[in-house]
């Protein structure tokens, strides 16, 4: 049968404005690569960031569309806050799990203007919760949709808890399973294994390491000898599978890892727990009515079953546990009417615990009630989280701002989020001091994170270690962590930055009326030896000259260069950054070209791009896989609206790649995507019988 030839590109373009060139930092060069040979013991390094958030970086936040479910219209809730509107508000989101989608679409839970007034039903740890994938609870706007938690007995509980059904961790074996072959000392990700069957293209799994008496040893970690169990696991790094080598034995993973894997201490690869994924929480905002006690909020009445703070203790407004491919946006937290103390909160705002992969954009966080010990007073905390992007996110009046803690949060990046006034609660009397302050590296080896162009007004960004708790001590916090061009403004704080952490950390760039960065040690009981070399630290006072300002928007850009370049060798007649442009008018857009080694000047049959055989019943589809920085998709539909992914950056680099599909109702479709560019070539028959 004849074939059709279609092709669909949608662009999300990011554009950077030029700056004068004032200087660079000596470990990020004009002709500066993603490491792939450096050592993570013995080198320096600025890695990749620029795949942090919803869908490694690939796209922008979906404008996501489908079957809505009013909570008002549909399900009785009050919208006047009078009356308590949980178990409607719950009805609306089974309702949405148990309605069939199809293609891209999304279940949506929408909140008109009001305020809904919510609380934890019996037992539950939780006012409402999420257990199905591709739900978006969004309200009017986060100035007029409000969810009032009305309950101040929150010990441990969240008003919206996000996550799978039952338990679940990312340090659970899954099979299949695999011990990791060699050493990894540096960034990479070819992953060799003992063997590779029972993975597939596509899959997610986590890369693991254990925590062992010599890995505590080669760190000097003293205090943590005796106590590796109790380490909280150790390194993980959830990944997806984009290739295996059957012949070599090796897995190629979406993501680099971040830190040095030894055999030694089972390095090993197993599939990944179930998690939910495309979730979204959007225009919404959220408070708690602040508990009446007058007293009880002191460091350790968390402990105290008679206080406040007892029944505060770890209230979170939001936890995502295990989601990836998600988003939360603008959201804000807000004081309930009534909340004599100023309070927004009990304890704390945003908890991504184990999640990956997900973006939260344009939103603050505020004025907890208690913030006392035991991780109380944090507005985003991040456990076991990675590869997670937060920009333009604000932490304010609080204990912490941001918190990073425990070994598998890593590859977060913080751009342009703000700390502001940290050290403080509203406790009884609207105005407290905390222990605690400023945004940090917590506890237990959270590593190789980027915090950049973020603002610190009476508050400061730290990674050091701390001696702290009883054993084992939160001890070394961090390495490979990047402090880049900080803001530091207000009279409460000396310093913008301090770094002190394990084998590398670094402060690059400083500016605003606080710009002094420390690197010694922050108590006399941590040990000289503990946490050397001294980290790298430039540039301080001169982040208004660094060039880039931003360390995570210029790796985006990167993504496109070589293509752009590419672009330029060409005497094309259009606008020669266009990833749509088609020049030479033969049905290819630029990056489609580019993709597949084209010439753009030429008109070529595109049958000379992409061979197409019809061996009924199958459907043998053949083309070049040319870009090593692209990642290319097999899918297949029959109606142009559902997507079935067959293989994910098949056959070998260079070569012509053929996809036989036998599955005459669902004839395959070739997509790609550099960066931020996404392009599907549909392939589909005039008819098939």
């Amino acid at each position: 049968m004849p074939r059709r030839l279609f092709y669909r590109l949608s662009v999300f373009v990011l554009l950077f404005p030029a700056t004068a060139l004032a200087w660079r930092s000596a470990l990020y060069p004009e002709n500066w690569t993603p490491p792939s040979t450096a050592s993570f013991y013995a080198d320096k390094l600025i890695q990749d960031f620029s795949q942090a958030g919803y869908r490694r970086g690939s796209v922008s936040l979906p404008s996501a569309s489908g079957p809505v479910f009013d909570v008002v219209a549909g399900y009785d809730a009050d919208p006047t806050g009078m009356h308590d509107s949980t178990v409607a508000i719950q009805n609306a989101i089974d309702a949405a799990a148990a309605t069939s989608i199809t293609g891209n679409n999304y279940r949506i839970v929408y909140f008109p203007a009001g305020t809904y007034r919510l609380s934890p039903q019996g037992t539950a740890l939780h006012a409402l919760r999420l257990t199905s994938s591709r739900i978006v609870l969004r309200g009017e706007s986060v100035h007029t949709t409000f969810l009032l938690n009305a309950s101040t007995t929150m010990k441990n509980k969240s008003v919206i808890l996000v996550g799978p059904s039952g338990s679940g961790s990312w340090r659970s074996d899954h099979a299949p399973r695999a011990n990791i072959a060699s050493d990894l000392i540096g960034p990479t990700t070819q992953i060799p294994v003992a063997s590779v069957a029972g993975f597939s293209v596509g899959q997610w799994v986590m890369l693991r390491t254990d925590v062992t008496q010599a890995w505590v040893d080669e760190h000097r970690e003293s205090n943590w000898v005796g106590h590796e169990a109790n380490l909280f696991g150790g390194l993980v790094y959830p990944r997806r599978i984009t290739a295996l080598d059957a012949s070599n034995q090796i897995l190629t993973v979406d993501l680099p890892t971040r830190y040095t894997m030894r055999m030694r201490d089972g390095a090993r690869v197993h599939s990944a727990t179930a998690m939910l994924e495309e979730i979204g929480l959007e225009e919404l905002s959220l408070g708690n009515v602040q508990h009446p006690g007058t007293s009880g909020w002191g460091e350790t009445d968390w402990n105290n079953s008679s206080s406040g703070a007892f029944h505060a203790d770890r209230a979170y407004l939001i936890t995502l546990n295990r989601v990836f491919d998600s988003w939360v946006r603008n959201v804000r937290s807000y004081q309930p009417a009534g909340n004599t103390t100023g309070a927004h909160m009990l304890s704390s705002g945003l908890h991504l615990d184990m999640s990956c992969a997900v973006t939260v954009r344009d939103c603050h966080f505020q004025r907890p009630q208690y913030g006392g010990g035991n991780g109380n007073g944090y507005m985003i905390r991040f456990s076991n989280a990675a590869d997670n992007l937060l920009a333009n996110v604000t932490a304010e009046r609080s204990r912490h701002g941001f918190v990073f803690s425990m070994w598998g949060s890593s590859g977060n990046v913080l751009h342009r989020c703000s700390d502001l006034d940290s050290g403080f609660q509203t406790g009884a009397s609207g105005s407290e001091a905390t222990l605690g302050r400023d945004s940090d590296h917590h506890m237990w080896f959270s590593h190789s994170n980027l915090i950049d162009q973020c603002l610190g007004r009476n508050s400061a960004w730290v990674a050091y270690h701390r001696p702290y708790t009883s054993s084992p001590w939160h001890g070394t916090t961090a390495a490979h962590s990047i402090f880049w061009n900080t803001r530091g403004e207000g009279t409460a704080r000396s310093f913008v930055v301090h770094t002190y952490q394990g084998r590398y950390g670094y402060a690059i760039g400083t500016q605003g009326s606080v710009t002094a960065v420390r690197s010694d040690k922050a108590d006399s009981n941590t040990p000289d030896s503990v946490c050397q070399p001294i980290d790298h630290v430039e540039g301080v006072g001169q982040g208004a000259t660094l060039e880039p300002a931003s360390l995570y928007l210029d790796q985006v850009s990167r993504r496109y260069t070589s293509f752009r370049a590419w672009v330029a060798a060409y005497p094309l007649a259009s606008d020669q950054d266009g990833t749509l442009d088609d020049p030479d008018a033969d049905g290819l857009p630029n990056l489609i070209e580019y993709a597949l080694d084209q010439d753009p000047t030429s008109a070529v049959d595109a049958g000379t791009a992409i061979q197409i055989l019809d061996s009924d019943p199958d459907l043998i589809v053949t083309f070049q896989r040319a870009r090593a920085e692209l990642t290319y998709a097999v899918e297949a539909s029959s109606d142009l609206v559902t997507w079935t992914t067959i293989a994910t950056n098949p056959g070998t680099l260079g070569l012509d790649v053929s996809i036989v599909d036998s599955n005459a109702s669902q004839p395959p479709a070739v997509s790609c995507g550099c960066g931020s560019h996404r392009l599907k070539l549909y392939l589909l028959p005039d008819h098939k019988e």
